[in-house]
């Protein structure tokens, strides 16, 4: 169960008890927006409670613009697709897709169920990264692993030539 309430503004209560305390909201909030990774919150209707500042470099809109929006809705405009929160209210079990943006950059994402006492799904948590420039990246590697073995067998190729030609010459 997520400890606490995103809502809050005193103090967030932490997993472990020894910490208690220790740590304010402001804090809390400055921590999850100075992560690299996207983190949304969905309550058990798939309404955005909390998203950091990272979904303003995935999907161009800014996080209190998303805070309050349904995911479903998100996904019919075309913000992305598909949705990883109604996949995890379908089978209530961790899931991980990787989405299309707006945009058409990759973006994998992880949607982790949040039940309550009553074994009820009460929360949805995404964990979500671009991975554009890794697919760019790995279809680069590719294509050159694909040059270097049309190179190898050219040369292969020019040195069977090449013995081949000198047997010749020396016959």
């Amino acid at each position: 169960m997520l400890k606490g309430s995103l809502k809050k503004k005193k103090k967030v209560r932490l997993v472990d008890p020894i910490y208690e305390d220790k740590i304010s909201w402001d804090e809390f909030y400055s921590i999850l927006n100075s992560i690299y990774d996207e983190i949304l919150i969905t309550d058990s209707k798939g309404i955005i409670c909390f998203v950091n500042m990272a979904c303003e470099r995935l999907y161009h809109i800014k996080s209190n613009e998303l805070v309050g929006c349904n995911v479903k809705d998100l996904e019919r405009k075309g913000i992305y697709s598909p949705s990883v929160t109604s996949k995890v209210f379908r089978t209530k079990c961790i899931e991980t897709v990787v989405q299309t943006a707006a945009d058409g950059r990759k973006i994998l994402v992880t949607g982790i169920p949040v039940f309550n006492e009553a074994n009820e799904l009460t929360q949805v948590v995404c964990n979500s990264r671009d991975l554009t420039e890794l697919i760019e990246l790995r279809q680069e590697i590719e294509e050159k692993n694909r040059l270097i073995q049309n190179f190898t067998q050219e040369i292969r190729r020019l040195k069977t030539n090449n013995i081949n030609g000198l047997m010749l010459y020396a016959s």
